[in-house]
Order: C-alpha cells, then sequence, then structure tokens
C-alpha cells in the first residue's frame, strides 16, 4: 500500500546542504558551504548558494543563505511562499547531532521571520541527516536478487531490527550497483514538524534520487545533496584556480558571484 503524498502537493520547499572541508584544516584554509533548492513542483529546477565558511560542522551562514533561496522560491513561483520545508543534510557526524542541527533549525526559522510579510508566517521544518554507510551490507536470496552482482533490489527499505535505538532513522539502498555491493544510506529523521509518517519519508527520499539530470539511474543520495556537494567541491576547485586556495574566509565573503557551479 503506497502511502499518500498529498503534502507535496502544497507549496514544499526541499533543500539539501553540504560542506566541502579541506584536506588539511590547520593550513587556514576555508570550507566551502553549499546549499541547494528545489524550487518547482515538478522537482526539477534548482537554485544553489555558495559561501566560504571557517571549518566546523554546521552551516555557518545559513541564516543569509535560506533568505536568498526563499526569494528566489517566492520569485519562480509567482509570489508563493512554501508552507513545508524539508532539508536534507549530508556530513554531521553522530556525535554533533545534539549541537549542529540546532543550530541549522534556529537559522532557518530566523530566515522564515526576516523574509515574512506578516506575523503568521511559521513552515514547518523537516530535518534529515544522510549518512553513506561504509560498513552496513544487506543480502537477499539469490532469486530476489537485482542486476548482475546478485544485489538487493533498488528500492529496498529496512526501518526496523537494526536501527538506531534513539533516533527515528533507516536504511534505504536506492541504487543499483552492478559490479560490487550496494551501499545502503542511512537516514536519521531528526526533526519533523511536518508530521510525516516513515513511508511518507522514505518515498519521498526514493524519489528524490531519480532526478539526476545527467543519468537515467538512480542515486545513492537525493539529488538535492548530490548537487549541492557538486556545487561545494566545483567552488573549492575555482577558489583553486584562481590561485586563492581557498584562504582568506571572512564574515563578508560570498561566492555568489562564482560561475555556476552546476
Amino acid at each position: 500500500m503506497q502511502p499518500q503524498m498529498d503534502f507535496m502537493c502544497s507549496s514544499v520547499l526541499v533543500l539539501g546542504g553540504s560542506i566541502d572541508h579541506p584536506q588539511e584544516p590547520d593550513t587556514g584554509k576555508c570550507s566551502i558551504a553549499a546549499v541547494v533548492a528545489v524550487i518547482d513542483h515538478d522537482k526539477g529546477k534548482y537554485a544553489v548558494q555558495v559561501l566560504p565558511q571557517p571549518v566546523q560542522h554546521d552551516i555557518y551562514q545559513l541564516k543569509v543563505i535560506t533568505i536568498r533561496l526563499l526569494l528566489e522560491y517566492y520569485r519562480l513561483m509567482r509570489c508563493t511562499k512554501p508552507q513545508r520545508i524539508i532539508m536534507y543534510r549530508i556530513g554531521i557526524p553522530e556525535s554533533y547531532f545534539s549541537t549542529v542541527v540546532p543550530k541549522e533549525v534556529a537559522a532557518i526559522h530566523a530566515a522564515c521571520d526576516e523574509v515574512q510579510e506578516d506575523t503568521n508566517y511559521n513552515p514547518q521544518i523537516t530535518y534529515i541527516v544522510a549518512e553513506k554507510q561504509r560498513q552496513t551490507r544487506f543480502f537477499c536470496k539469490e532469486e530476489d536478487s537485482a542486476g548482475s552482482a546478485g544485489n538487493i533490489a533498488p528500492g529496498t527499505v529496512v526501518d526496523n531490527d537494526i536501527t538506531h535505538h534513539t533516533y527515528r532513522d533507516f536504511y534505504l539502498c536506492s541504487h543499483l550497483s552492478e559490479k560490487s555491493t550496494s551501499l545502503p544510506t542511512h537516514y536519521f529523521v531528526l526533526l519533523d514538524e511536518n508530521n510525516l509518517t516513515m513511508d511518507q519519508v522514505e518515498v519521498l527520499t526514493y524519489i528524490l534520487c531519480h532526478l539526476n539530470a545527467r543519468c537515467a539511474h538512480s542515486t545513492s543520495l537525493p539529488m538535492p545533496i548530490v548537487y549541492a556537494q557538486l556545487a561545494s567541491e566545483s567552488s573549492q576547485l575555482n577558489l583553486v584556480a584562481r590561485g586563492l586556495g581557498g584562504y582568506g574566509y571572512s564574515d563578508d565573503s560570498n561566492l555568489a558571484t562564482m560561475p555556476p557551479a552546476m
């Protein structure tokens, strides 16, 4: 039985966030944070904001980034404000959940407060952290395998028995690996003001893994995260190409005028 996905028919802003850290953090180089927003109902149009920041796990200027993306959404969606915000994040260690997540959720709420035209605008936020698993494998019976490597079928979800004892989480293998064992992605639903069911979160996540504009296959991560990773990594390379090498962070630094990273 398929879960009801009617909530996606309303005004929903899906965000994907990633930070690209320097390989040698003690050399004075800065990290590059990127946030990608899905800004149309068909989930095929994206906006991106890229900013340098100190080497840390939370997106330092998330409030500024969110304001810009909200204004872009408002412009392209014909003066419609999102009533729901779903944030996908990657790169947060589990030991930093309790410190990073409250900061970033507060920054998103602060951004909504600043762009509002009335005091009643308070979109509900769902915050999900994705973690690529390197030591978790799932196997199936031979007759149920998919692909030449005999992996589990794409779309396989595990949300009980081996999940976290404290957090609301699930494993999703959204891609097909033809040559090696498929590696599932571990998702933590750390905040859910939208009161979504686990089935709704799992289906939405799986759908977002099928939006890759560069190939016809599903990916191991939702595309807002994939594009955010590409933007942050490309921006770091652009700095090196300009001879800056990732140095010189300041609060006024802005990479928004850089050539598009995607």
